[in-house]
């Protein structure tokens, strides 16, 4: 649970250093209201103003292409951890971390109520992850 913690809060702030969150919230601002105007001006049948938006719609893509580039940047910080925890996987390999009390059914199959390492550490993280990007300020919304 600490290596998860850890992890989510070292790549948090490794975000929060490498990407400009006020600049990606008004380029996403952005980009949904002219979706927004987008569709309505399709709904309308407005075809002027469809053409004129259109001829906006490979700037607001390369905005978007930016941001998604800019936000990658952050994920190539990952790969030092996912050798540590590729070698955390094979220390702790076939032991049972941690019990759950009931089965925890997932979309393609159920885990537990004895948990490796490898579902021990995704409950973790995903309950973690979510809460320190909020505290840090990183999360997309």
């Amino acid at each position: 649970m600490v290596i998860a913690i850890g992890v989510s809060f070292m790549f948090g702030m490794a975000r929060r250093k490498l990407t400009d969150y006020k600049r990606m919230k008004r380029v996403n601002k952005e980009v949904k209201e002219f979706n927004k105007a987008l569709m309505a001006a399709k709904r309308s049948g407005d075809t002027a103003k469809v053409t004129k938006l259109q001829k906006k719609e490979k700037q607001m893509k390369s905005l978007q292409l930016k941001m998604m580039s800019e936000n990658f940047k952050s994920m190539l910080f990952l790969a030092p951890f996912m050798i540590v925890y590729f070698f955390l996987n094979s220390h702790f390999e076939g032991q049972v971390l941690a019990i759950s009390p009931i089965p925890i059914p997932l979309i393609i199959w159920t885990i537990g109520p004895e948990l490796p390492f490898v579902h021990w550490y995704i409950i973790c993280s995903m309950a973690f992850s979510s809460i320190i990007t909020k505290l840090l300020g990183v999360d997309m919304s």
